[in-house]
């Protein structure tokens, strides 16, 4: 049984996989997109010397590009699972 068929026998459909996986599409870009609009508050009201300011959005960048990119790869990955069920069906 492939990924495809066991999706099906879970009562998963081709509209709800690929509304899953536009919306996981959209929190991936929006998580991708937050740290360099943070950074542009941080650097309109810096409070703290640049150097600390430079460690924290190295910080936040990778921990929000990580959760940005695994959005995009299951929003990839739903989206061909949608495509597969749709051959079958």
């Amino acid at each position: 049984m492939n990924a495809a068929q066991f999706a099906l026998a879970n009562g998963a459909s081709v509209e709800k996989l690929q509304a899953t996986g536009k919306q996981m599409r959209w929190l991936g870009r929006l998580l991708l997109v937050f740290p360099f609009v943070l950074r542009l508050g941080m650097a309109i009201h810096p409070k703290s010397p640049g150097i600390i300011l430079a460690e924290k959005f190295a910080a936040v960048v990778a921990i929000f590009g990580v959760m940005g990119l695994l959005s995009l790869w299951v929003a990839r990955k739903n989206e061909a699972l949608a495509r597969e069920i749709g051959r079958l069906s």
